[in-house]
């Protein structure tokens, strides 16, 4: 395998220590050099514990013959599927009318006390299709820290909303990952039918029964997540169909380390990212063979 004849370019790379120090890039032809800003965080537990919901609202009340006078039913651990005895005084609902473009949807609010990560959330949704209790379209979910300002709303779909051959009143799970979202508050906005839905366009029910969060405490929102940046180069070089390639580095020009696999080249430039954070200079150079 031969080197290419190099055209050299100085790229000035700093140390973490604010030493400044020339490395010197060997790569034919063209090259473009790049400071690289690598947003990262400091360690987070990935364990998502249950998390304490507070208290929650309605945007509009519940039906009347399945209120939820004292807040409780959706986080009290209770389901449908989940008794021994199926029954409708675990559920909360709510009957839309789609016809009525002024009637609001249902959504809930959620307070979790103070700022939480937020792995996941499950809901539970009640369905009873013989009397009518279907399943949502989507839900959309989106984050406060003060409970008026709502951002970062994403819509979820995957409600089954099909039948049980088992069971006429029965309940399912639809999990969401907000992506371990950061907030305090946490809105639920329900929306009913879908195109294919036979039901788009008469009055439905939907039936809740449980809302659980997953997730971690915020130990210190100043410090525990903080952005930091580092150097890298991106190397770029062209290449030739059916040649081969192989990118090495060096710290000192006498001993040399392939990075990466060989490349077989396609006529196309190859591009590479090589971190530097961890080093004062490095050299590179590309080795070629047919």
């Amino acid at each position: 395998m031969d080197a290419f004849a190099p055209a050299e370019v100085a790229l000035m790379v700093e140390s973490q220590q604010k030493k400044k120090d020339m490395a010197r890039i060997n790569i034919p032809r063209k090259i473009s050099t790049l400071a690289l800003a690598a947003l990262t965080f400091g360690a987070l537990s990935l364990q998502a514990d249950p998390l304490v919901v507070l208290s929650y609202e309605y945007s509009k009340p519940p039906a009347e013959n399945y209120p939820d006078p004292d807040r409780s039913k959706l986080t009290d651990g209770q389901t449908v599927s989940g008794a021994e005895e199926p029954s409708v005084d675990y559920a909360v609902g709510w009957i839309e009318n789609p016809t009525n473009p002024d009637e609001p949807h249902p959504a809930i609010t959620f307070d979790l006390g103070e700022m939480k990560y937020i792995d996941e959330i499950v809901i539970s949704y009640v369905l009873w299709p013989s009397a009518g209790v279907r399943a949502p379209k989507e839900v959309r979910v989106s984050y406060s820290y003060d409970g008026e300002a709502f951002l970062m709303e994403d819509a979820y779909t995957g409600f089954d909303g099909s039948e049980d051959p088992e069971a006429s009143l029965f309940s399912r799970e639809l999990s969401v990952d907000p992506d371990r979202q950061a907030a305090r508050f946490v809105r639920l906005d329900f929306r009913q039918g879908g195109e294919e839905d036979p039901n788009e366009n008469r009055s439905v029910w939907h039936w809740f029964d449980e809302v659980t969060f997953h997730g971690a405490e915020i130990d210190d929102l100043t410090g525990e997540a903080s952005s930091r940046i580092y150097t890298a180069v991106e190397l770029e070089f062209p290449t030739e169909v059916g040649r081969i390639y192989q990118v090495q580095g060096s710290q000192d020009l006498e001993e040399w380390e392939d990075i990466g696999d060989k490349i077989l080249g396609n006529g196309e430039p190859y591009q590479l990212f090589q971190s530097t954070r961890t080093e004062d200079r490095k050299f590179f150079r590309v080795l070629t063979e047919e």
